[in-house]
């Protein structure tokens, strides 16, 4: 018996084996019918699916034969991957190779072997597709072809196996970027929304309140198109879904119609609306219609130099309680020729610079909109001629409500707006913290607050809560293993039953399936919603009367700063920085806290924020990236809500920069955070 040698390449053969995912695997049928297919035409008991690895030749699928694999050293197919055509034994007895081999002298008795090797388009050979008999045989010439067409064909499966896996792989990679990225973005959103709740508590005259709740709306539609756009891997799977809510449409257009009059008149645009007044509530999908109205009213602006925009709504058919609206926005821009029409809504289809150096950008927007609408059951278009303006439309299907808006407008002012309670707020983020403290309280809760899970127990050992708002990612002790430690039946918490709801910027599906079934009693996504804040708590603490608060001095008295840090003669970055305030007095202006509250928060910063440096000067250091990362995150999130716009952004140069992997100088990037720091601070006091 002679053994085959090894490939002369036979480690990159094994790892493309190994990257195939092929090994032990299940039986699987379209595999199983192409080995029986060829044991049926070459005539032989025996057909095998074989792959041989270092050791051993393995059977994926086998006819006529019970073993599941057998040792390399003996294998008729170690032999067979050497060739790069079809190998054939007709008479094992006559070949001193086999002769004495003893798969010859015992089962399964070889007499004659023939196999077609399974070479990938790499050139490599994984296997055989192979045929054995009892007896001395040869295959006829048509015999040689099938079974060399069918190994193509087990090839071209292996292949399509590969790829699959692959898809999938992506797929759920793609699935933990979004959450996580997700993550990220709410986390700021929810400061930014925080904020807003807070500054709609205060005193404001009619038309302050007005932009407020415009303000607040606008912020409710950046975030919807945040998630829309990180969410387009969800549309390609078709795991996207459609609402079915009752949204008001006349609020909606004004809404729309308010966020983009200001950017229309900044280029001396005149926007008009033109649309019918709707009595009832319509039935669909509120957010992704503004999406798609926002984009086109965007584009069309944008793209618009002169002239005018016109936003139309118009009832296009309906029977009972359907109906079909045909919504447009005419511009005076440039127009689109045919073949720009024609590719308008593909993805990443952008305007060569020979139509208008405007008409650039990523690609996607319109063909999310096109895949939104036929998703909601409508269609998408565009008219337009070369000089003469564009008009995009979208024909959508709704359901009109028996619930009339003046209704919905009554229900909403009969919301309760304070409860008795108190809650304990688990979250690492100091933001996060204040801005919850500032609604839950706003809302005549007692509020305690707990940085991790573990300071969360040992609050709870001493206090008796009515209801945990529980962030589910923290240091030393995440949310889940803090709800398995409160329903632990030997807790010794006080209240081991209570309701706990997770608060956290993930939010995909399976987020909210792992909170729900960790032991947590409801889900609610960052930025926190007012309406199901409120929900929540009025399905666990009892409604009280608003409580009425006499105002303090508000920094609204703090006086204009003065820049003082120069980071010119530094690197470009770096030096980009110097134009940047050290402290933007509006943006606290805009927190609307008391004195008092404004006070706690600066203090707590000026303790946590020297920290944070030194964490991050180690941890660069160190090459430590997560824990750069971790640092300057936090200390960018918190300088920014604070007005710390420069040191704000130097943290955020150096999380970005950290979350490349990138190194910097930690030396000089802790000296850079500390002047800032110092600067930042000599100016908040300054002006107390």
């Amino acid at each position: 018996m002679i053994s085959a040698p090894l490939c002369d390449d036979e480690q990159e053969r094994l790892q493309e084996l190994c990257d195939y995912g092929i090994l032990d695997t299940q039986e699987e049928k379209e595999f199983d019918d192409l080995t029986q297919l060829t044991s049926d035409l070459c005539g032989t008991p025996i057909a095998l699916i074989s792959l041989v690895d270092s050791e051993r030749q393995w059977f994926k699928s086998k006819v006529g034969l019970s073993a599941e694999q057998t040792s390399r050293n003996i294998a008729f197919c170690a032999h067979a991957i050497l060739q790069r055509e079809l190998f054939e034994v007709e008479d094992t007895l006559d070949d001193p190779r086999f002769s004495d081999n003893p798969l010859v002298s015992g089962e399964p008795h070889i007499r004659f072997y023939a196999g077609a090797p399974l070479i990938t388009p790499s050139g490599r050979a994984l296997g055989t597709l192979c045929v054995i008999g009892y007896e001395p045989k040869r295959l006829s010439r048509k015999q040689k072809n099938a079974l060399q067409t069918l190994s193509n064909e087990v090839v071209s499966r292996l292949e399509l196996r590969k790829k699959l896996s692959e898809l999938e792989n992506a797929k759920e990679l793609m699935s933990i970027f979004v959450s996580n990225v997700s993550h990220e973005i709410r986390t700021p959103m929810n400061g930014i929304m925080g904020i807003i709740k807070l500054l709609q508590q205060t005193e404001l005259d009619p038309n302050q309140q007005q932009y407020v709740e415009t303000l607040k709306r606008s912020s409710d539609g950046l975030l919807r198109i945040v998630n829309d756009v990180l969410d387009l891997s969800k549309i390609e799977a078709d795991r996207l879904q459609i609402e079915h809510e009752l949204f008001n449409l006349n609020q909606l257009l004004d809404d729309l119609f308010l966020c983009f009059k200001p950017l229309a008149d900044e280029k001396s645009l005149s926007f008009y609306k033109r649309v019918p007044e709707y009595k009832q509530q319509l039935v669909g999908d509120g957010g992704r219609l503004t999406q798609i109205l926002g984009n086109l009213v965007s584009n069309a602006i944008k793209f618009t130099s002169q002239g005018e925009i016109v936003l139309r709504c118009e009832p296009e058919d309906g029977t009972g309680d359907e109906i079909r609206l045909r919504f447009s926005i005419q511009d005076t821009g440039p127009g689109l020729n045919p073949e720009q029409q024609e590719k308008l809504f593909q993805r990443y289809q952008q305007f060569d610079s020979s139509f208008t150096p405007l008409r650039v950008g990523s690609g996607l927007g319109l063909n999310i909109c096109k895949q939104l609408t036929e998703l909601m059951g409508g269609q998408i278009g565009v008219n337009s001629r070369v000089g003469e303006g564009s008009e995009f439309w979208v024909e959508l299907p709704y359901k009109l409500s028996e619930v009339k808006i003046r209704d919905v407008e009554q229900t909403a002012e009969n919301e309760p707006e304070a409860f008795l309670g108190t809650v304990l707020v688990v979250e690492d983020n100091r933001v996060n913290q204040i801005v919850a403290r500032g609604i839950l309280e706003k809302l005549g809760l007692t509020v305690h607050q707990a940085e991790n899970g573990a300071i969360a127990l040992s609050k709870m050992r001493e206090t008796f809560y009515d209801l945990v708002l529980m962030d589910c990612h923290m240091p030393v002790m995440d949310g889940f293993e803090t709800v398995h430690n409160i329903r632990n039946p030997k807790s010794s918490v006080q209240n081991p039953e209570v309701g706990i709801i997770a608060m956290t910027g993930d939010t995909q599906k399976s987020d909210e399936e792992r909170c729900l079934n960790s032991g947590m009693n409801g889900f609610l996504t960052k930025p926190l919603d007012m309406k199901r804040l409120k929900q929540i708590l009025a399905e666990w603490l009892p409604v009280a009367e608003i409580r009425t608060e006499s105002a303090i001095a508000s920094v609204e008295q703090l006086e204009p700063p003065i820049n003082k840090l120069s980071l010119e003669g530094e690197a470009d970055q770096l030096a980009s920085f110097s134009h940047l305030p050290v402290f933007n007095r509006e943006r606290v202006k805009a927190l609307k806290l008391e004195r008092k509250q404004l006070e706690n928060v600066y203090a707590v910063f000026w303790l946590n924020a020297p920290k944070e440096i030194n964490s991050i000067g180690k941890a660069l250091t160190q090459n430590d990236y997560d824990t750069a990362f971790e640092s300057a995150h936090s200390m960018k999130g918190s300088a920014s809500l604070l007005g710390g716009d420069r040191l704000s952004a130097l943290s955020e140069f150096i999380e970005q920069k950290a979350k490349a992997g990138e190194g910097l100088p930690a030396r000089k990037m802790v000296s850079y955070l500390e002047n800032c720091l110092d600067d930042f601070r000599g100016e908040v006091n300054g002006v107390k």
